[in-house]
């Protein structure tokens, strides 16, 4: 996603970088500390969202897009990247965090990617599936412009990478990236009336 990133920096006017903990970013130089759950940013400001790899953390998925939704100007665009959780890493991922103390399972998780302890965060998987993610879109008053099932590419740990190629032919997608707007409002031109 950073080439994305990249362009959507050097193409927009003005980019604001939000988490619960903003302290620097790559290449976003504004950042805010705030809550998806309550936004800073006024009604209908907002023409781009963009939620990467933050779904599936969330405990009220559909109070986060509704607030998303409100902050999006009038076709304002919602951007998801997120874990399938019909892959068996993520629902491997999902039960063990379920069943064994976070910090057993943040260990597993650490083995499959270089991120610092500190970038890691408990799973809900409220929304990780596309049939759910786009009714709980929908339910938050955006429609779904366009939902693309993301391969996966590698096998997620090393040692057992033969394993895991038979079970990414059984659960090839591994990601979500959908794509909802804020629906305009009607106004009297755009309703046609049938005439009597």
């Amino acid at each position: 996603m950073e080439p994305l990133e990249d362009w959507l920096v050097a193409h927009c006017g003005l980019i604001v970088g939000m988490d619960c903990s903003a302290a620097t970013h790559r290449n976003i130089s504004l950042l805010v500390r705030g809550s998806v759950y309550a936004l800073p940013f006024a009604d209908s400001k907002l023409d781009l969202v963009t939620c990467n790899m933050v779904v599936e953390h969330l405990d009220n998925p559909v109070g986060a897009f509704a607030e998303m939704a409100r902050c999006l100007s009038p076709n304002g665009a919602l951007i998801i990247n997120t874990p399938n959780l019909l892959n068996y890493g993520v629902m491997g991922n999902a039960v063990a965090s379920s069943v064994m103390p976070e910090k057993w399972r943040l260990r597993l998780v650490q083995g499959s990617d270089d991120r610092k302890t500190e970038d890691h965060f408990p799973v809900r998987y409220k929304a990780n599936t596309m049939q759910r993610l786009t009714r709980l879109l929908n339910a938050s008053g955006l429609q779904v412009h366009k939902a693309i099932a993301l391969p996966q590419q590698q096998p997620f740990f090393r040692k057992t990478k033969n394993l895991e190629r038979f079970l990414m032919k059984l659960t090839p997608i591994s990601g979500l990236l959908i794509c909802a707007h804020k629906p305009r409002r009607e106004t009297q031109t755009d309703v046609i009336r049938p005439s009597h």
